[in-house]
């Protein structure tokens, strides 16, 4: 398998160490996150390839890699290497273009190549529609029409929580990349299956309406992420523990923001600031 699909192997390298590198120079990651303002005011259009070189943590990198690996050598061995390769950087591109347009108006920096292992995984997946995946740990074979459905609508629920900065996003707009890229270079592809075909593109880009049309302050997940943050701060005391005066009033003020708008309306920098203040009542710093 390893001859077989050595641009999925130099893809992966390459990957595991550019996230690395990021994992202990946070600069050099800062530089090459899929980072909204960076690309649409500095013009830095490169983070849109670059951030799939980054990863937030190992398990999300071995994830992504082990994906990737799997179903990219597939690829790889029936369509050839520039064709995977089309495949999966046109994937990662469109992911982080929807995301761009999605949070255009928002503080926003994701990273990961979801987008670009999303393309591979439902183009392999409609390759062959009768066949099967095996997710780890889930000990019996899942067919592929049920993993892609899953897979659609699992990444819709993580875009709208977005409780991190992994680029949920981009597994929707990679998806439906991979398979447009798949279908130009196979075009026999929507026949092998066409009512799948023509039900995943109507899924993904129905959950792609909604996320765009229905602000997150009006989704149920964000309501509960946002109640889930309460309560557990009444778990813990109330807030007054370990705060002074003004930095009470700037938790509520935070606290009262997500109540009202979501946890997305949240910048980054004001859900660095919720995070140090909730260590700092715990008496952590």
């Amino acid at each position: 398998m390893f001859l077989n699909s050595p641009a999925v192997i130099v893809v992966v390298v390459v990957t595991v160490l550019s996230s690395l590198r990021g994992f202990r120079d946070a600069r050099f990651a800062m530089n090459h996150v899929c980072d909204v303002e960076a690309v649409t005011r500095r013009g830095e259009w490169h983070r849109l390839i670059t951030s799939g070189f980054l990863h937030a943590n190992l398990p999300h990198l071995a994830f992504n890699m082990f994906s990737f690996y799997s179903f990219g050598s597939i690829l790889e061995y029936v369509l050839g290497a520039l064709r995977m390769l089309a495949v999966y950087f046109a994937s990662m591109l469109g992911g982080n273009l929807l995301a761009l347009a999605l949070h255009r108006n928002e503080t926003y920096r994701a990273l990961g190549a979801s987008g670009g292992v999303s393309g591979v995984i439902f183009a392999a997946v409609f390759l062959f529609p009768g066949g099967s995946v095996y997710v780890f740990p889930i000990p019996i074979a899942i067919p592929s029409w049920l993993f892609a459905i899953g897979f659609v609508v699992v990444s819709f629920v993580a875009m709208r929580r977005r409780a991190d900065n992994i680029g949920h996003d981009a597994h929707l707009g990679g998806a439906l990349c991979g398979l447009a890229v798949a279908t130009l270079l196979v075009p026999s592809l929507p026949s092998r299956s066409p009512a799948l075909f023509v039900a995943m593109i109507a899924l993904t880009v129905g959950l792609i309406w909604y996320a765009r049309v229905v602000p997150a302050a009006r989704d149920p997940w964000n309501r509960d992420v946002a109640e889930r943050l309460r309560r557990r701060w009444e778990q813990d005391g109330g807030v007054a523990g370990g705060l002074d005066d003004r930095e009470r009033r700037r938790l509520d003020d935070l606290l009262a923001k997500i109540s009202a708008e979501g946890i997305e309306a949240l910048s980054h920098r004001e859900r660095d600031e919720l995070e140090r203040l909730s260590r700092r009542r715990r008496g952590a710093e």
